[in-house]
């Protein structure tokens, strides 16, 4: 997903992560069996997705140590699954804020709030009106949208056991042999797209570029805000540049020398992962087909729980 930059990849990505350490959570009798999986997780991602910026791993352990902390009793499994989906798509939601305040500072908000309350003024013949802090607005709703997003990956953390259960007891797929392609290695030789060929950038730039212009030909807006958008755009320049040349490789050396120290503990584990990826990538295309009969909701329903019930009965 970070590859192609599908969007809403983050929270697609943490929807799925909340429904399979529910799972985990629910199915190991085992103490601290998500965090083992959790750093197990972060191996293998190394290992066959080197171009995943080392945000995402940090994402993946404190997913994995939130999970830890809110399944230590399964009394209430479901409250537990409902409140795990939740934080976690809140903190997705609030780290993408926070990264784009660090990146582009408060000058970005500040210019959205001028911007539309010039557009929305000059719509509604109220000049000189008061700034309309449309930022809060969207801030609110981006936020909002997690929230929602929390409820229905809890709600269906909460379910999946169950579903599961009842799929095992029905039979349905219990004849069904899949045919798995012999064992191999996933190609990792795909380079790293590079921060300023990403389509997000390019067109943010394009974006800042075109109010830059905009700003000098309004007086009413004036060309002090154009200013403030350029250093805005130089400073994100810097900041990306700093990260991605020196402190992100920095980082994910010693993060390399870290879990090479500890894919000695897990060696059979993230072998038996590494060797099991083409099985996995092929029970994930039929359980697409066998869903194909029902659309939107129920479809992703099938998909995740057929996914997740031939990954542990084939």
């Amino acid at each position: 997903m970070h590859l192609f930059s599908i969007p809403f990849s983050g929270a697609l990505l943490t929807g799925f992560a909340v429904i399979i350490i529910s799972v985990i959570a629910y199915f190991s009798e085992s103490k601290w069996e998500i965090l083992k999986s959790t750093l197990i997780v972060i191996i293998v991602k190394l290992a066959v997705s080197p171009h995943t910026p080392a945000t995402a791993y940090l994402a993946v352990f404190l997913q994995g140590l939130l999970g830890e902390f809110l399944f230590l009793s399964k009394r209430f499994f479901k409250i537990s699954s409902m409140m795990f989906g939740i934080f976690a798509m809140l903190f997705t939601a609030i780290q993408r804020i926070i990264i784009l305040t660090i990146v582009f500072g408060n000058t970005l908000w500040n210019s959205i709030d001028i911007y539309s309350s010039h557009i929305i003024n000059r719509i509604y013949s109220n000049p000189g009106s008061e700034v309309i802090h449309l930022s809060y607005y969207i801030i609110g709703i981006y936020i909002s949208l997690h929230f929602l997003l929390g409820l229905i990956a809890g709600y269906w953390a909460g379910k999946m056991p169950v579903w599961i259960i009842e799929l095992n007891k029905s039979g349905r797929y219990s004849k069904m042999e899949l045919e798995f392609d012999e064992p191999s290695l996933p190609d990792i030789k795909k380079g790293k797209k590079k921060w300023w060929m990403k389509k997000s950038f390019q067109i943010l730039f394009l974006l800042v570029l075109a109010l830059v212009i905009f700003s000098y030909y309004e007086p009413s807006i004036g060309k002090d805000v154009g200013i403030n958008l350029l250093t805005m755009l130089l400073r994100s320049l810097i900041i990306l540049f700093i990260w991605y040349s020196l402190i992100s490789p920095a980082v994910t050396k010693i993060l390399n020398n870290f879990l090479n120290k500890r894919k000695i503990v897990y060696i059979d584990r993230v072998d038996n992962i590494l060797n099991t990826l083409p099985q996995l990538k092929k029970t994930a295309e039929i359980s697409w087909q066998l869903s194909m009969k029902e659309k939107g909701a129920k479809r992703l329903k099938i998909f995740i729980t057929s996914c997740i019930f031939f990954t542990l009965f084939k």
